[in-house]
């Protein structure tokens, strides 16, 4: 074992006398010079810098820039320095840029870098914001300056498209851009009659209103079609395709309908609204009323998004007594009757009434949410106008009630309402003279009468009026409610007191000319910092 430990001893020194001899040997030249590798990589609009070290024995560099990976060579250069700047490169655009090195015989291997994207045009384009986007379009604008945009080109995950641009365009500095698909990402870019790029911006439409199974799309219409599509002979149609079913209605935005006389019927579970829009909510001019057929039932009819107007035939104008005594719904059929009926995000104004019981009816529900109600004739917001008719629960939220000669009225029926709740609204040049806001006299009200973060500012023409009219067995709740200190309460002539004042409504110590921000123009904005965020509509806010 001991010999075996000497030999491979020895073997070892003689190996590394041998590499000793090798190093003191010339080992010939090198075939290659060594790489330069970048250091540092900058850029910007329109130029690319590239800086790298400096070999000994280099004589000179050469680079070439590319937009696809070298299969082309957009520019090549070379140069003694350990940098270059490339200029008047495209905006928005990822380049890849190599080097090698040279002497007088030898160069070095290629060695390359990508993803280097020039930054892209400081545009005028102004970025999208949610209502800028719809689900089959979107609304691409500008800041107007001294440059002429001529196109535009929109390219989506499977669509290619250049537009023109006209007059129009350029004048109203936007373009809206249809056609497009659901919940998809488009980019536009835009440009000068001479091809120059002027900037471009991303666009994701919106994802598919949902609107349920049974869809009566009427968007697309011209604008006569619409106005003659929604007829009673139409509407029956569908009452009876879907009885005991959903469906719902879409409307076009900034599209104007003329409705007359349509009731429901078949237990039909029907909304109606306005589909997304660049151009507001579908607008229907009321000439007679929305109802239930006569001895039938409506399970639940919805209004969503919609302006609610004047009529448009003779003596149904809002010029016209009593705005043409059209209302927006109208139980007039005896024994239509219905479990729920909603108003939301509406603007509803020119009626004799927007809701009305007139003849044998019940309705369990009715519910106003987000709504602009102004201008409403004598038979205020709801009306149980028939001994025989009943409501049962009232709710009205996040609401602005304006220029109304009543409000909420059940004098007639034998059964009052169940209940009335009014929260976060704001009631102002509303009700008339020595009119109740709240008139169920004589008629209990078993689930309670609650007025909630309310702001009332005076009655009508600045008349004084009263508070709630029930019965002593009715609790009747005033939470957090205030008044501008020009909200009068009635007081009958020689009278030493008001005649039915809701002394829990607290005076917010401004009359309403400084309350509001202009209550004469229907301007509610509130300028009290103490009720900004806690009482009223919360659109005033």
């Amino acid at each position: 074992m001991k010999n075996k430990w000497i030999k491979l001893t020895a073997l070892v020194l003689s190996a590394l006398a041998f590499v000793a001899c090798v190093d003191e040997q010339d080992l010939g030249d090198p075939d290659r010079l060594f790489r330069p590798i970048f250091q540092k990589v900058s850029k910007g609009g329109t130029w690319v810098r590239v800086e790298w070290d400096r070999f000994e024995g280099v004589n000179y560099f050469e680079l070439e820039l590319s937009v696809d990976s070298f299969a082309t060579v957009a520019k090549q250069v070379t140069t003694t320095e350990p940098f270059h700047q490339f200029d008047s490169l495209d905006y928005d655009t990822e380049y890849q840029c190599r080097i090698r090195s040279f002497d007088e015989s030898l160069n070095s291997n290629w060695y390359a870098v990508g993803g280097i994207k020039t930054d892209d045009y400081p545009t005028l384009l102004l970025s999208p914001t949610a209502i800028d986007l719809l689900d089959n379009a979107v609304r691409m604008s500008w800041t107007p300056s001294e440059v002429v945009y001529d196109y535009i080109e929109v390219e989506g995950a499977d669509t290619t498209l250049t537009l023109a641009l006209t007059d129009t365009d350029r004048s109203n500095a936007f373009k809206i851009v249809g056609g497009l698909k659901a919940n998809e990402t488009y980019v536009i870019r835009v440009y000068d009659a001479s091809g120059t790029y002027y900037g471009k911006k991303s666009y994701t439409t919106a994802a598919s209103q949902d609107f349920g199974e049974n869809v009566v799309d009427l968007r697309g219409l011209t604008a006569d079609s619409a106005l003659k599509v929604l007829t009673q002979d139409y509407v029956t149609t569908l009452c009876a395709q879907y009885a005991d079913q959903e469906f719902t209605i879409v409307l076009d935005g900034g599209v104007a309908y003329e409705i007359p006389s349509l009731y429901f019927s078949d237990r039909v579970r029907a909304n109606i609204t306005t589909g997304l829009s660049f151009a507001g909510y579908a607008v229907l001019h009321v000439n007679s009323n929305f109802g239930v057929a006569e001895a039938d039932s409506v399970t639940s009819l919805s209004f969503s998004k919609l302006i609610f107007t004047e009529g448009t035939t003779s003596g149904k104008t809002k010029l016209d007594s009593n705005y043409g005594g059209t209302y927006l719904f109208n139980f007039n059929k005896s024994g239509g009757n219905m479990n729920s009926l909603s108003f939301t995000d509406c603007d509803i104004r020119y009626k004799r009434g927007v809701v009305r019981l007139q003849t044998q009816a019940t309705l369990n529900q009715v519910s106003i949410e987000n709504c602009m109600i102004d201008s409403i004739g004598g038979y205020g917001i709801v009306n149980v106008d028939n001994a025989a008719s009943t409501v049962l629960d009232i709710s009205v939220k996040n609401t602005t009630l304006s220029h109304a000669d009543k409000l909420f009225v059940a004098t007639k029926p034998t059964v009052g309402p169940n209940s009335l709740l009014v929260e976060n609204v704001t009631i102002c040049h509303s009700p008339g003279s020595n009119i109740y806001l709240v008139d169920f006299n004589g008629k209990p009200v078993a689930g309670g009468i609650v007025l909630r973060n309310c702001l009332i500012g005076p009655g009508k023409a600045g008349a004084g009026i009263n508070g709630v009219r029930s019965t002593t067995t009715t609790s009747i709740t005033i939470d957090k409610c205030y008044r501008s200190s020009d909200m009068l309460w009635y007081t009958a002539d020689g009278a030493a007191a008001p005649t039915s004042p809701l002394n829990d409504v607290e005076d917010a110590g401004l009359a309403s000319a400084e309350l509001f921000a202009n209550a004469e123009a229907n301007d509610y904005t509130i300028t009290l910092e103490s009720l900004i965020n806690k009482v009223g509509d919360p659109r005033w806010w």
